[in-house]
């Protein structure tokens, strides 16, 4: 079951997940990404794939560093994605399944390896990163929560996009799989 935040209700996205609210992430993952490359004798870091690009909120701050590919198993947020950079290449596909026959310098997971719920599924995941990750070239997963520290939490979302529209509404995060 897709979630309708990524399929009827993706134009209020933005709105509860701004996409300037990501460029310190983006800034660690940046430098991260040429720490390990740079390091490894891996060369200079170039291309970025980002499996589970939603939005496209990441690829946006750091299209300035790399070439970048998003894909998202998402059509809506896909398309968002492209809005925000039309410059990318963006791919519709599952990062369980995905494959581009092609490597990159690097390869972001963020948050949507959170809906990863099996050991097979994350399996298949990192799979999908490896075989994008070129010799030399590094992979950094970054999920919202893990198990070991989940607590279930409630908070307020409220945003304006400036031009007429806001949004105010309870974000509820809870364990659908407890154990």
């Amino acid at each position: 079951m897709k979630p309708i935040l990524y399929d009827e209700l993706t134009s209020w996205y933005l709105l509860l997940d701004p996409t300037d609210e990501h460029a310190p992430e983006c800034d660690c993952f940046h430098d991260a990404f040429e720490r390990a490359v740079e390091g490894s004798a891996g060369g200079e870091a170039r291309t970025l794939l980002e499996l589970g690009s939603g939005a496209g909120n990441n690829v946006f701050h750091l299209k300035q560093h790399y070439r970048c590919t998003m894909s998202d198993v998402s059509a809506p947020m896909l398309a968002l994605s492209r809005d925000l950079n039309p410059e990318c290449e963006a791919v519709l596909g599952d990062m369980r399944e995905l494959r581009l026959e092609r490597t990159f310098d690097c390869v972001l997971v963020h948050d949507a390896v959170t809906y990863m719920t099996s050991v097979e599924q994350l399996r298949a995941a990192v799979h999908t990163a490896f075989v994008h990750t070129r010799p030399g070239g590094a992979a950094i997963f970054t999920p919202d929560d893990l198990a070991d520290d989940f607590v279930e939490r409630c908070s307020l979302v409220e945003n304006d996009d400036g031009a007429g529209r806001s949004l105010r509404c309870l974000e509820w995060e809870w364990d659908p799989l407890p154990g």
